[in-house]
């Protein structure tokens, strides 16, 4: 599995087939992966000392008027871009704690757990900040994250500069046209001096015509990532909901089953419920020999083959069951 990534079995994951028409699927021979918090156990009843609370505003009576909500929170570090996606880490948000904050300490542990397996770090404009662009630089990881605020610097001034040669974003620096998906990208690039960084402004035409905007930064040097790569790559970002989407549908894992006085047991809920998600997946993925490369079969199908598979072998006992009653006297 990961131990044995570099050795070239990322050549054919589904980041690497997505990269390769534009010569850069070298960036998924380390671990892409993905950081996102993530809310858990809402209730207004129900707490214990690891919640975190805020006011919600409901309406009781023809009144409006705010009652606590207590909740749990998650950061989670997910391997995007091959299946098995799996969840490698978490770290749970304790009171008083941002986001933010809790996800220094995920990805310090990261390092130490994954350390140069990891190559690139992606992430949402929570995480536009240098504080986590230099943590990740200590660790060796390169970074590409949404851009949040375009008021101040480092996309303050690439974004002056790019407006002076092209305000109106007529002239794209780079485009492209995903055959597989038919989607078309234009892309447009200024170079940022600190950090050796780039700001990136993108537009994607889906085929049926929605069009999707993005503003990124990226220290992806220009050489191995150009600026359509740096732009799939965030895209894969959008993986780790999948992981949470399949988590709270099919695993309850937005239900605390224990939570009320029980900070531990909540605890404990989380990380059986994600080791029990990565042992499917990877039961699915690798025990029956689906490969990297083969296109992606949501768990949801793989279920409804179970399913469908217990029901025949049930019946066909049943049948044998009888057979055999049958053929001796009462």
């Amino acid at each position: 599995g990961i131990a044995q990534w570099g050795d070239r079995h990322w050549a054919n994951c589904e980041l690497a087939r997505r990269l390769r028409p534009i010569h850069v699927s070298q960036l998924a021979a380390k671990l892409v992966i993905a950081i996102d918090g993530h809310e858990l156990f809402r209730s207004s009843t129900r707490c214990c000392s690891d919640c975190r609370v805020r006011n919600k505003r409901v309406k009781r009576g023809g009144k409006t008027i705010y009652v606590p909500e207590y909740y749990h929170g998650i950061v989670v570090a997910s391997w995007v871009g091959t299946h098995p996606a799996l969840v490698l880490d978490f770290e749970p948000v304790k009171p008083g704690n941002g986001e933010l904050s809790t996800a220094y300490r995920l990805l310090a542990r990261l390092a130490r757990e994954y350390g140069d397996k990891i190559g690139i770090v992606l992430a949402d404009a929570l995480y536009d900040c240098n504080p986590w662009r230099s943590l990740a630089r200590k660790h060796g990881y390169k970074l590409v994250h949404a851009h949040r605020d375009t008021r101040r610097d480092p996309g303050r001034t690439a974004l002056r500069e790019l407006d002076a040669r092209d305000r109106a974003r007529e002239k794209p620096d780079l485009t492209y046209q995903d055959t597989r998906t038919g989607s078309h990208y234009a892309v447009w690039e200024q170079p940022i001096l600190e950090g050796n960084q780039r700001y990136i402004e993108a537009i994607r035409t889906g085929k049926d015509g929605a069009v999707h905007k993005a503003t990124i930064i990226t220290d992806l040097p220009v050489g191995p990532a150009n600026a359509v790569a740096a732009v799939m790559l965030y895209e894969e970002r959008w993986s780790i909901e999948s992981a949470f989407h399949e988590l709270a549908g099919r695993w309850s894992f937005d239900h605390a089953f224990v939570h009320k006085g029980r900070p531990a047991a909540v605890l404990a809920f989380v990380a059986l419920a994600i080791l029990a998600f990565n042992a499917m997946q990877m039961y699915v993925y690798r025990y029956l020999l689906r490969q990297p490369g083969a296109r992606r079969r949501p768990l949801s199908a793989y279920r409804a083959d179970l399913r469908e598979t217990m029901i025949l072998c049930s019946r066909g006992r049943n049948r044998k069951a009888y057979a055999v009653a049958m053929a001796h006297d009462p």
